[in-house]
């Protein structure tokens, strides 16, 4: 077996299996081991001229960079707020990404 098709199985392998993760820290390395398995991709259907494989490839690695951008954007909007949600703790009040609740009546 040729290095690239092991570094194919390797990052598909654990990038899967993290993007499945309840934990959302590992969903974040998931994108991240996705992205670093791409170039391996691109080489072996290059190599093969599979170019069907090729344009999945691409798929694949605007997949992962929409993963990245998603888990690590609210990240970085989350660790300068100064005031949480007080239903999920998730929200950023101060710029408008509050949650519902459900158990407020709206006027």
């Amino acid at each position: 077996m040729q290095f690239d098709q092991i570094a194919i199985l390797v990052t598909g392998c654990i990038s899967i299996w993290l993007a499945n993760d309840n934990r959302k820290s590992y969903r974040i390395w998931a994108s991240i081991i996705g992205m670093i398995g791409q170039p391996f991709w691109f080489y072996a259907s290059y190599r093969a001229d599979q170019w069907g494989i090729m344009c999945l490839s691409i798929f694949y690695a605007i997949a992962w960079a929409k993963g990245l951008y998603l888990n690590t954007r609210k990240e970085i909007l989350t660790v300068n707020r100064s005031k949480e949600c007080s239903h999920c703790g998730d929200c950023v009040i101060g710029l408008g990404l509050t949650c519902e609740d459900p158990n407020e009546s709206k006027s």
